[in-house]
């Protein structure tokens, strides 16, 4: 639903703005802070991502990235569908939950209830611009959603998502090694070698792990101080991102470490906090 359809009609609305509006969006996308767990984009508009995860992170961020874009003044068509999107988020949020409540799927019924009004709306509205046809069966299941929940079970037990990952091997395969005609044949033996290489490789590696191990059991221990070698390795980690990110060397001179020296916590945060999928305590980085 996002990826062929919500994502290319925005799309369609920031290239109607013109090129001042997608160097915007990318520009909005690069300066996001990375965080954890969330894909970092420098560019989306008019790049062809084929993976699922990536496609979800751009939905989640793009209402941030595009509000002070597609306003309702300078897009009208554009900033309805954006509120369209927001929706859209809000009903994939309850339909991803891992565990369901009477109360999170009235709440899920409430969000699809305001994703159909906006969309009928928008659909209306933008049929004589766009002509695109909303005729398809994903939106259609949509209406289904959480009644599929209550007689199937959480949407997890049966959703593609697990073998998004194949799809970027698979798809090299197609483009880079069959003839275009009967690709199913070639693809399937094509995928046979390169899992057996990558069993082959995995066995090799294996191999040279236990045999350097049963080396280092052996031979008598390294001269070289643990402490020392881990303080190089901090201090090369630590010349190298000020100076792949162009900021100035402290006294225009490499710094050095030593193994004593003490290094303090900058801009980070440790937060326990329950769950709301399943209730559990989880633990988490900033």
């Amino acid at each position: 639903m996002w990826g062929d359809h919500l994502w290319l009609e925005l799309q369609f609305w920031l290239k109607d703005l013109g090129r001042e509006a997608i160097v915007k969006i990318d520009a909005n996308f690069d300066a996001l802070p990375r965080w954890h767990d969330l894909k970092h984009f420098s560019q989306v508009v008019g790049v062809d991502f084929n993976d699922g995860p990536a496609h979800e992170d751009i939905s989640k961020m793009i209402i941030f990235m595009a509000q002070n874009v597609l306003s309702r003044t300078n897009s009208e068509l554009g900033y309805l569908l954006l509120c369209c999107t927001r929706c859209y988020v809000d009903l994939n949020i309850y339909a991803a939950l891992e565990v369901h409540t009477e109360d999170t799927i009235a709440a899920g019924r409430d969000a699809l209830s305001r994703f159909s009004t906006l969309m009928d709306l928008y659909i209306e509205k933008s049929q004589p611009e766009t002509g695109k046809s909303w005729n398809f069966l994903k939106k259609h299941l949509l209406m289904h959603l959480f009644d599929n929940i209550l007689a199937k079970g959480v949407t997890r037990n049966y959703n593609t998502k697990v073998n998004e990952k194949m799809h970027g091997p698979l798809r090299a395969i197609y483009l880079r090694w069959t003839n275009f005609r009967d690709v199913a044949p070639q693809i399937l033996c094509y995928d046979h070698w390169q899992l057996t290489s990558t069993s082959i490789r995995d066995e090799i590696d294996d191999l040279d792990t236990y045999t350097d191990n049963l080396k280092a059991a052996i031979e008598p221990e390294a001269t070289k101080n643990p402490e020392d070698v881990f303080s190089n390795q901090v201090e090369q980690i630590f010349n190298d991102l000020l100076l792949n990110n162009a900021i100035p060397l402290p006294n225009e001179t490499r710094s050095r470490f030593q193994a004593c020296d003490q290094i303090t916590e900058f801009r980070y945060l440790r937060v326990n906090y329950e769950l709301m999928v399943d209730w559990r305590l989880q633990q988490d980085l900033r």
